[in-house]
């Protein structure tokens, strides 16, 4: 034994000392940085709240996607024939339709009824004036042999400023006189906010089938607006102003 060993220390000592100074630390380190000190979340907190956050996500985005699309209020699988013409009928007696959206006030005049079962070759959207806001879609039909893909093939549409212009092929297996009497820039007007999120979502090919009247409308502060009443006039004032009741696209009914 030599003189400059030391006395063997109490087992344990050292790891006691340690120990020690770890929970003195630990109790006063929230004082230290200043922030109290918090219990941490278990896992299964963790998850809970990741769920939460992630089921406010989806319902947030289904609403959205609710509001923006039509819902059918009935199914109705008979085809729909695009071949034959539009039909339309006098109206006796039929009331006004009075019509608002923020400060425009429209009175809305039964024409005639109509209804045109059709094929879509374009859509345009309007959001200024009076106008936008009754008419926000433009929709372009064919129908009869117009609407056969061997005819569609050789014809192409352009819409702009509430017209719809067609080029077409000198090969075309029907004669000009038959091309215009079956193409039609239709004015929509939606009798309801799901007949309009209907017809926001149309596409080009689309076989449709649209009940309602054709009208003449006044707008309270100045100006008016009024249908075609016959498929052979071309030029200012051709088009169809329509009042849609129903609408039914492939075998979905909107109303």
């Amino acid at each position: 034994m030599t003189g400059d060993s030391e006395p063997p220390r109490p087992p344990g000592l050292a790891e006691d000392d340690a120990a020690e100074r770890a929970r003195l630390y630990a109790r006063h380190r929230g004082a230290l940085d200043g922030h109290p000190r918090t219990a941490p979340r278990t896992d299964g907190t963790v998850w809970l709240i990741r769920i939460g956050v992630v089921t406010v996500v989806l319902a947030v985005l289904g609403l959205r996607w609710w509001a923006a699309h039509p819902v059918p209020r009935r199914v109705d699988r008979r085809p729909i024939d695009v071949a034959s013409d539009p039909v339309q009928d006098a109206v006796a007696g039929a009331k006004p339709i009075f019509w608002k959206h923020q400060s425009d006030h429209v009175t809305i005049y039964p024409l005639a009824s109509y209804r045109i079962a059709a094929r879509v070759v374009g859509t345009s959207r309007y959001r200024f004036g009076w106008q936008g806001s009754l008419v926000p879609w433009d929709v372009a039909l064919v129908w009869g042999r117009v609407a056969d893909p061997d005819v569609l093939a050789l014809v192409h549409f352009l819409q702009s400023d509430r017209w719809v212009h067609y080029m077409y092929s000198a090969t075309l297996p029907v004669d000009a006189d038959y091309l215009v009497t079956h193409i039609s820039n239709n004015h929509w007007i939606p009798a309801t906010e799901n007949v309009r999120r209907a017809i926001a979502h149309l596409s080009t090919g689309d076989r449709v089938d649209a009940q309602g009247y054709l009208v003449h409308a006044e707008h309270d502060g100045g100006g008016d607006w009024t249908s075609s009443l016959v498929r052979n006039d071309t030029g200012d004032g051709s088009c169809e102003l329509m009042y849609v009741r129903s609408l039914r696209v492939g075998a979905s009914v909107y109303e």
